[in-house]
């Protein structure tokens, strides 16, 4: 994902954080700092992480694959 600022994942607790550089009401709305948010999502299985950590560039698979398949905190 072109937008993405940062990804990691760990494998132990498989916890998925993502966050993102440019602003997109719909995808990563600013906080009230004024820097976008950082998400965690929770109980990602290594496949799915994997696959997106390596494939940036697919917006479509974080749309299809990620965002509102798992539970998630938002950190600003």
């Amino acid at each position: 994902m072109s937008n993405t600022l940062l990804s990691d994942y760990n494998a132990a607790t498989k916890l998925l954080s993502v966050g993102f550089t440019v602003y997109r009401k719909s995808v990563a709305p600013l906080s009230p700092s004024g820097k976008p948010y950082r998400y965690h999502y929770f109980n990602v299985p290594v496949a799915v992480a994997d696959t997106f950590i390596l494939d940036r560039e697919n917006g479509e698979y974080y749309n299809a694959n990620i965002r509102g398949k798992y539970t998630f905190y938002r950190e600003s």
